[in-house]
């Protein structure tokens, strides 16, 4: 059996539960005392496990890089305008409307369907949740995801590995299906 993750949340619950009762009751400079004593105690098991990190270097300029993407392209304000986009788009519908999102949608009586997305496509989970509903109304449905891909990205790149493997596949999806 796993303990770790029962045991890290117990520590974070009885934590949690413990400073919320006694916090009030904690001198204010012995408050100031324990934030730095275990703000070192972080830095230090940090320390301790990054020694045990196989791809430091990598993992750090992951970070980094993304960090710094999301502040340069302003990641937030994009997410809004994403979200009024939509609603602008539903034009007062609403957003669970089939027409404008298809997951709602009733697939009883759908003929066989291939869903063909990519590990990167901003709409994967969506089509997972397609597939889902689709196999659920009793449906004929694959679920084709490549890696590395977002959405449409098939389109824009023919000779890439991953669309001609795409477009195989969806090739022999409509031979197993329109009996060629």
């Amino acid at each position: 059996m796993i303990k770790g993750p029962f045991i890290k949340s117990a520590a974070i619950l009885v934590g949690g539960l413990s400073g919320a009762a006694l916090g009030d009751k904690v001198p204010e400079r012995l408050r100031a005392a324990l934030t730095l004593t275990f703000g070192l105690c972080s830095i230090g098991l940090g320390v301790v496990l990054i020694g045990q990190v196989k791809h430091l270097q990598a993992m750090v300029l992951s970070v980094i890089l993304g960090e710094l993407t999301g502040e340069l392209i302003y990641l937030e304000s994009g997410i809004s305008k994403l979200s009024d986009m939509a609603r602008l788009y539903a034009d007062g519908q609403n957003l669970k409307n089939p027409y404008l999102s298809p997951v709602y949608g009733d697939f009883s009586g759908f003929p066989p369907t291939i869903l063909t997305t990519g590990t990167r496509d901003l709409f994967l989970s969506n089509t997972v949740r397609v597939h889902r509903a689709l196999k659920r109304a009793g449906a004929v449905a694959d679920l084709e995801v490549y890696d590395g891909v977002s959405h449409a990205q098939f389109l824009a790149g023919p000779a890439v590995p991953e669309s001609r493997e795409a477009f195989a596949d969806i090739a022999a999806f409509f031979d197993r299906y329109l009996g060629r």
